[in-house]
């Protein structure tokens, strides 16, 4: 018997429960402010993350097809 784990999902929902349980420690402890500037900073880095990605597949896809027409041959 194997147990098969989804590491990447799980680092994923870990990952969400610190920053969540961040946001409630400086919620309640400092400043509302500094709350909402953490929150923020992480989903600003994620979508740049999403838009760098995003960027380098197109440049991928417009670029494919240089690779694979010097090898095809006339009919």
């Amino acid at each position: 018997m194997t147990i098969n784990l989804d590491w990447p999902w799980i680092l994923r929902k870990v990952r969400l429960v610190f920053l969540v349980a961040v946001f409630g420690v400086l919620y309640k402890y400092l400043d509302p402010m500094w709350a909402f500037i953490w929150i923020f900073y992480f989903a600003l880095n994620d979508m740049m993350e999403i838009v760098t990605d995003i960027e380098e597949m197109k440049e991928e896809r417009a670029n494919a097809w240089k690779s694979i027409s010097h090898k095809r041959k006339g009919f």
